[in-house]
């Protein structure tokens, strides 16, 4: 498949117009989008019950037409919109994508080791942003794939620094 004719659902929190930090899936999915990708978007709401209101409604109806869903996935609460998710997607029949966020989501596959299998055993592939989380489920029994989080370092020039100083205040 070309990529402009693949579409894909983007399931994350998308808040950076509510004064947040941007979230991955506000620098990966315009990337995607310039690649071709034809992107739609879950999890806009800075209200959590909204939001995950807004994932769930985007999976049932949007789900059918896609051709994967991305899910920003996370240690944290936010662990369960990926996993409610992931159930829903499997139950239409959509390929879903993990993509795993944090370090101490290897804490979450021993706290919640049937829901953990569930969502990563059954998925098409998990991503992994970096070797650690890959490791790790990995020696959990999840396969990954590895595809770390890419920042763009034209923005961040290089400055020698004889005497660094830091700067607290």
């Amino acid at each position: 498949m070309r990529p402009n004719t693949i579409r894909l659902l983007y399931i994350g929190n998308k808040l950076n117009k509510d004064g947040f930090t941007p979230g991955v899936i506000e620098t990966l999915g315009p990337h995607l989008q310039k690649e071709g990708y034809n992107v739609a978007y879950a999890g806009t709401y800075k209200n959590r019950f909204l939001r995950f209101a807004e994932m769930v409604w985007k999976t049932l109806t949007l789900g059918r037409k896609v051709d994967y869903i991305l899910i920003d996935t996370y240690s944290t609460s936010a662990f369960w919109y990926a996993y409610f998710c992931g159930r829903l997607a499997k139950v239409i029949g959509t390929k879903y994508i993990p993509i795993l966020h944090g370090g101490d989501l290897p804490s979450r596959l021993k706290r919640s080791k049937r829901a953990c299998d569930k969502l990563f055993k059954k998925s098409y592939a998990n991503v992994a942003v970096s070797g650690y989380l890959s490791y790790e489920f990995e020696k959990a029994g999840y396969k990954t794939i590895v595809i770390p989080n890419s920042i763009d370092i034209s923005k961040y020039p290089f400055r020698l620094r004889e005497r660094p100083r830091p700067k607290l205040l």
